[in-house]
């Protein structure tokens, strides 16, 4: 089994975890990690540490661990038809404004995009925030069937030109 990331750097298992909060936890945790006070462990340590902080940063991937830890037999509602149609509607449309070079367009699908990014980010906090050991699994199959949604407006955002994750998306 994979170590856990928010015990590797001593935060609460909760999605809604500050840039802040996860670098200062690192950084506590890579001052201990030094080679002075760990020894021959000290590499390995802070390869552990790097991985914990890498998951945690990442929203999704975050996300992903809050729910494999509070609820681990989660299961995704199956997406709606209207939703995928939508998709495939919108990823055509921004397809099209992308190859024509169409600036306008390509940065509507982008805030779109975007929007919605953060829009699923609001929810999963409001879901997966709490600091409890467990997750309902009615919240829980909400939680993984958002993060599913979720894979669909990162790859759009990604067709328009943005980076996974970035931050000014």
């Amino acid at each position: 089994m994979a170590p856990n990331p928010f015990d590797t750097l001593g935060l609460p298992v909760r999605f809604d975890l500050t840039h802040t909060q996860i670098e200062q936890a690192f950084m506590v945790r890579m001052a201990q990690a030094h080679p002075d006070l760990a020894g021959d462990s000290a590499e390995a340590d802070a390869a552990a540490l790097n991985d914990a902080k890498r998951q945690l940063a990442d929203p999704e991937s975050r996300a992903r661990a809050v729910l494999a830890i509070r609820a681990p037999h989660a299961e995704a509602p199956p997406l709606s038809p209207e939703f995928l149609a939508e998709i495939l509607e919108v990823r055509q449309e921004a397809e099209e404004a992308t190859a024509s070079g169409d600036q306008e367009a390509v940065e509507r699908w982008r805030a779109w995009a975007a929007e919605r990014r953060a829009a699923i980010i609001s929810e999963l906090e409001s879901t997966l925030g709490g600091d409890t050991d467990s997750v309902d699994e009615s919240k829980a199959s909400i939680a993984v069937g958002v993060l599913q949604q979720w894979r669909y407006f990162e790859r759009m955002l990604e067709q328009v030109g943005v980076p996974a994750h970035a931050p000014d998306a």
